[in-house]
């Protein structure tokens, strides 16, 4: 039992659980995408964006992931001042949202559109909003 309290905990404050229970739980990144979803109610990145340091950062609580019922989607319009690989960069620079988005991969990758904006909107709403009104403005004004 003593053994049992000196190991470490990972996960989120609330809900702490032992490494050896977590990792026995995952047998592929589905799985840890089912658990984080299903069991901890926790909006995860698509699977494409999760890679092996990205979960290790997880489990550290180095980066979150926010939880489904915060999240609030949001529809951006598909133009192109409004690309991911234009705010990527600029986003970069702002810590409380990279917490939610894996470091930028060497290779250039992008993050995936819908959580990129789904993340954005939930923390930063009237700034995504300005930013849709204006774009669409600016579109209607030919």
């Amino acid at each position: 039992m003593q053994q049992q309290q000196q190991q470490p905990l990972v996960g989120t404050k609330k809900r702490r659980v032992m490494p050896q229970e977590l990792f026995a739980k995952f047998q592929s990144k589905e799985d840890f995408m089912a658990y984080m979803t299903h069991q901890l109610q926790l909006y995860v990145p698509p699977e494409k964006m999760l890679n092996r340091d990205f979960i290790k950062q997880l489990l550290a609580e180095g980066k979150k992931l926010l939880e489904l019922r915060q999240v609030v989607h949001v529809s951006v319009p598909r133009y192109d001042e409004l690309s991911v690989k234009r705010f990527w960069p600029l986003m970069q620079r702002d810590r409380a949202f990279m917490l939610y988005m894996p470091d930028p991969m060497p290779d250039g990758r992008l993050p995936e559109r819908e959580y990129f904006w789904n993340v954005l909107n939930t923390l930063q709403t009237e700034y995504v909003q300005r930013l849709i009104e204006h774009a669409n403005a600016q579109r209607m004004t030919v």
